[in-house]
């Protein structure tokens, strides 16, 4: 009995042994196209971007969207990027994210190829809309939208504008408790 439990285990340890050398040769034998994946990622930036679109926008199907964005703070925050496919400008991510890739840029960017322009023009484009939000002295906007409302209206960035969609995009911002001049918001 003992010499039948014994052959078992050798035939079940062989098995897994060869499924183990086989799925080795599989997985050595798949490349990784890492040029594609960066494109991929940077061009994935392209698409959430906010605004007026520049004509190097490779993404032809994507169209300028809330040029309004900060009108009723009577600031210019339109540009950006929206977070996640929504249409909510959380600013905090998408620091984190500009951040990121101006970082890969720096350690990476001679490894880049003809992405290294595409990678620049992104980190360019959040970091003008960064200025924006900071552009008035004590005043910080860190979120443009309401999420609750994002969540429950899905459409594209450039129907946001269309009467039968239009709803409100709050601006969220930090300022010091300091009475603001009426000319120091124009």
């Amino acid at each position: 009995m003992r010499g039948k439990s014994v052959t078992m285990m050798s035939k079940t340890t062989l098995l897994v042994t060869m499924i183990m050398m086989l799925m080795s040769r599989v997985t050595s034998a798949v490349s990784i196209n890492y040029a594609e994946a960066l494109g991929k990622s940077i061009l994935f930036f392209e698409g959430q971007r906010s605004g007026k679109l520049p004509p190097s926008q490779r993404m032809t199907w994507r169209k300028d969207s809330a040029l309004s964005d900060g009108s009723d703070i009577r600031m210019d925050m339109t540009g950006g990027y929206y977070d996640a496919g929504d249409n909510v400008k959380f600013h905090f991510p998408m620091a984190f994210s500009t951040t990121m890739l101006g970082w890969s840029v720096i350690e990476f960017g001679d490894s880049m190829g003809p992405e290294l322009q595409h990678a620049l023009d992104a980190i360019h484009w959040g970091s003008d809309y960064f200025l924006k939000a900071t552009k008035i002295a004590n005043i910080v906007v860190a979120q443009v939208g309401d999420p609750y409302s994002d969540h429950g209206c899905w459409e594209r960035p450039e129907d946001m504008g269309d009467p039968s969609f239009l709803r409100l995009k709050p601006i969220w911002y930090l300022c010091l408790l300091l009475p603001l001049e009426k000319d120091s918001l124009s």
